[in-house]
């Protein structure tokens, strides 16, 4: 009676008895009636250890039983012996390298975007200025660079396969015509080097990144890259997070490299809504937060997807985050264990095929 989407990520969890929901409660066994049961005499604090349920109700496993671990630091992930392993990383080089492993990729949770500075003091206010800084991108070029190839191209914080993503309405790969024709529309002009000019001075625009991790470095300092060969002058700063959130705080930037951590549901609403939880810049659109109010009263799929379009069309108008990417997540899998494969855009989509999952011994 109240269909509940979020239900297969919620059934991955341990099922408890409702007495363990009792915080005094020390009877914090899970049970269930899944393909495979926990194993009480094995598992410890360091590992879980599950075997097969011979009375499961579906197709029986394969596989007899597995143990689970959970590791605390790379080092010690990267040096274990494994036949499947999740990263949520990117730096997966060391593993892939390793003989006899092959890889799964599927979406992460991590938006990797730019932060423009709205407000009237930056010319990145002017939003035909963002649009053209969008438009000059090569998004494919910043993967490689800066995640080492192992990210897909994003402009709104959601997954392929949601009503959010809709490639008509977008663009990721470089477009300098278009980038041009909004340069134009913000009154700046071409000069014959190729330089951006206004009232006599070229475009300069102050990137400035945290240099907490490398990645947000090589992204700044591809970015200057692409746009300075649009004729955009760049400069970058990497700064610690103190003086990053003082820069943030007190508008003393023009863009700012971030990254978001964004759940496999539609919630836009949070990044760009005059509420939002990770509305940074203080972006305000009435249009659009009537949208978002009225898509939640919404129950048919079809008006839901429309609606999203019309939410989707304001946002590439305005600009007021400029999507990069999306990083990848990525799973590991030794040669001996077959038929792993991603069927889904959510992580636990690649677990629908576990009672298929063999392994496969050489003699």
């Amino acid at each position: 009676k109240e269909p509940d989407n979020m239900l297969p990520c919620k059934m991955t969890f341990p099922i408890v008895k409702p007495e363990a929901l009792n915080s005094n409660s020390s009877d914090s066994v899970p049970v269930g009636t899944g393909m495979f049961k926990y194993d009480i005499h094995g598992s410890t604090d360091a590992k879980i250890c599950l075997n097969k349920y011979d009375g499961y109700y579906g197709n029986s496993p394969y596989i007899d039983g597995a143990e689970i671990n959970v590791y605390g630091n790379s080092s010690a992930k990267y040096t274990e012996e494994y036949s499947f392993m999740m990263l949520y990383d990117d730096a997966v080089s060391s593993d892939l390298s390793k003989e006899n492993v092959y890889d799964v990729t599927f979406a992460g949770n991590i938006f990797e975007c730019l932060i423009p500075n709205i407000s009237g003091s930056s010319c990145m206010s002017n939003a035909d200025i963002r649009n053209a800084v969008s438009s000059f991108i090569e998004r494919d070029d910043l993967i490689k660079a800066a995640a080492s190839g192992n990210a897909e191209a994003a402009i709104i914080p959601a997954y392929k396969g949601t009503f959010c993503w809709q490639d008509d309405g977008a663009k990721y790969d470089s477009d300098a015509e278009t980038g041009a024709k909004y340069m134009e529309n913000a009154g700046y002009s071409k000069d014959e080097s190729g330089k951006w000019i206004k009232n006599g001075s070229q475009i300069t625009i102050k990137c400035i990144a945290p240099g907490e991790f490398t990645e947000h470095s090589l992204l700044a300092i591809r970015l200057k890259y692409e746009l300075e060969q649009n004729g955009i002058a760049v400069v970058t700063e990497t700064l610690n997070d103190k003086d990053y959130a003082a820069a943030l705080k007190n508008g003393n930037y023009d863009v700012a490299v971030m990254e978001m951590k964004i759940g496999s549901w539609i919630d836009l609403e949070s990044v760009y809504g005059k509420d939002g939880s990770l509305n940074i810049n203080g972006y305000k659109n009435d249009e659009l937060d009537g949208l978002f109010g009225s898509v939640k009263t919404l129950k048919d799929n079809t008006a839901i997807k429309d609606m999203y379009r019309q939410i989707r069309d304001v946002i590439l108008k305005d600009m007021p985050v400029i999507g990069l990417y999306i990083k990848n997540s990525t799973v590991i899998v030794d040669n001996s264990l077959q038929q792993v494969f991603q069927s889904g855009i959510y992580t636990w989509d690649l677990f629908s095929n576990i009672d298929k999952w063999y392994i496969w011994e050489t003699q």
